[in-house]
């Protein structure tokens, strides 16, 4: 029947309780495995601003998260952008492992600057922007807008790696 014992009660809590966990450590390592992908190489800087380009965070998005998906989100009307007393915004949703996370941009101009009465290209490269930024929630590039062109574990792993003393077999190539 349906009635289940104390013994069985407890060995379903405590499997609850452990594929919680699990789930937990599992979106953990995610963002970490996210967070430690050399972006370095694809940053693009544009009037003295870092960004990395949207083509090459989906494609390393999906490398590591190939469930992963995102959602642009659309205003009353059906637009994909949102005006409010301070400008236009965008805003992108993206999902790794069942865990979404938002991100809301404004719609900016070449220098960073908002635009009162933005074009549809001007609105998709911001929504372009703004789907860069929702995956670096998730660890993707996150360090770019920390400041930091590589994340601190590629860092310490370069300067090592530099750091070494050179080989017999090194001196013989100088």
């Amino acid at each position: 029947g349906g009635v289940i014992d104390d013994d069985d009660a407890q060995q379903l809590l405590h499997d609850n309780a452990m594929k919680l966990y699990q789930e937990a450590a599992m979106e953990q390592n995610i963002f970490a495995e996210l967070a430690r992908v050399d972006c370095s190489e694809h940053i693009k800087k544009k009037n003295g601003f870092s960004y990395l380009s949207w083509p090459f965070a989906v494609k390393k998005l999906r490398e590591h998260c190939p469930d992963a998906t995102w959602e642009v989100k659309r205003n009353d009307n059906g637009e994909p952008f949102f005006v409010t007393q301070c400008g236009f915004f965008v805003e992108v949703a993206v999902t790794v492992n069942g865990v979404t996370l938002s991100q809301i941009h404004p719609v900016l101009d070449s220098r960073n600057k908002p635009i009162d009465n933005p074009n549809a290209f001007q609105v998709n490269a911001s929504i372009q922007r703004c789907l860069v930024k929702a995956i670096a929630l998730h660890g993707l590039g996150l360090s770019i807008y920390d400041g930091e062109d590589v994340p601190q574990e590629v860092a310490a792993e370069r300067k090592a790696e530099a750091e070494k003393p050179i080989t017999a077999e090194q001196a013989g190539y100088l």
